[in-house]
């Protein structure tokens, strides 16, 4: 006569019940190897996954350059009462495109972009539409040249010109300067520099370690795993505990 064992039966077919003992250890899967993403391409996938930008927003790695040309954050010509009709500059990065045809079949698009200080919306008519729509893909950074108008107690802002605001930098290497404010900062600060560490326009990092008690800082030059660039800088002056983030050339 044979008895039925179902410990023994479960021991022997290698799986786990939800009570039972304990089955043969089985060897961990290997997880494939892959390159950290880029800040900037770590900031659209946050966008892709929850709507918006979480830790930081691409533009603030170009703060240097748009402070330059003069370019205004978005909210404050939204909040303008009397706007009237003028060109200007504008910085964003396009969020969606909604494609449209007037009721003559000419096409059209209403381009949604934001900054670091709110979102907007400019109309992209045939014309200027068909010239630069290779540029108008979700999560590019634009420069754009806008004809802003009130119209029906709104604001209307049309597209004359874009480009990409990569193209208006001389390069995307640079040499960041971080000064740290609390010690705490240092691990995050670290994890995220080795995540920034890729491509080949990266610069050299230093940390700028102020010291109140003897009235001076240390300054100190980072090793080449956590050298950065200018989008490094956003995701950096994000982290609690960090001062000033300095875009060196």
């Amino acid at each position: 006569m044979s008895i039925r064992s179902p410990i023994l039966e479960e021991k022997r077919s290698d799986q786990g019940g939800l009570f039972g003992t304990e089955a043969a250890p089985r060897p961990r899967p290997k997880l494939p190897s892959i390159s950290p993403w880029s800040p900037i391409d770590a900031l659209e996938e946050e966008r892709a996954a929850v709507g918006f930008y979480l830790s930081g927003h691409p533009l603030s790695a170009f703060e240097d350059e748009l402070q330059r040309q003069q370019i205004e954050p978005a909210i404050k010509l939204l909040e303008e009462e009397d706007v009237g009709s003028r060109v200007l500059l504008m910085a964003g990065v396009v969020r969606d495109v909604t494609n449209r045809r007037s009721k003559s079949g000419k096409p059209f698009a209403w381009i949604t972009l934001s900054d670091q200080s709110a979102e907007f919306e400019v109309t992209a008519f045939s014309e200027t539409l068909e010239r630069f729509r290779d540029v108008l893909a979700p999560g590019t950074p634009l420069i754009l040249s806008v004809t802003a108008e009130d119209q029906n107690g709104g604001l209307r802002l049309t597209l004359e010109s874009v480009r990409p605001l990569k193209e208006s930098t001389p390069t995307g290497a640079g040499h960041l300067a971080i000064t740290v404010a609390e010690p705490g900062a240092l691990l995050s600060l670290k994890a995220s520099l080795k995540a920034c560490n890729a491509g080949d326009t990266m610069g050299d990092t230093a940390l700028i370690l102020p010291l109140p008690d003897q009235a001076c800082e240390v300054v100190l030059r980072l090793p080449e795993d956590f050298r950065a660039n200018a989008a490094s800088r956003g995701v950096v002056q994000k982290i609690d505990g960090v001062g000033r983030v300095d875009l060196l050339p």
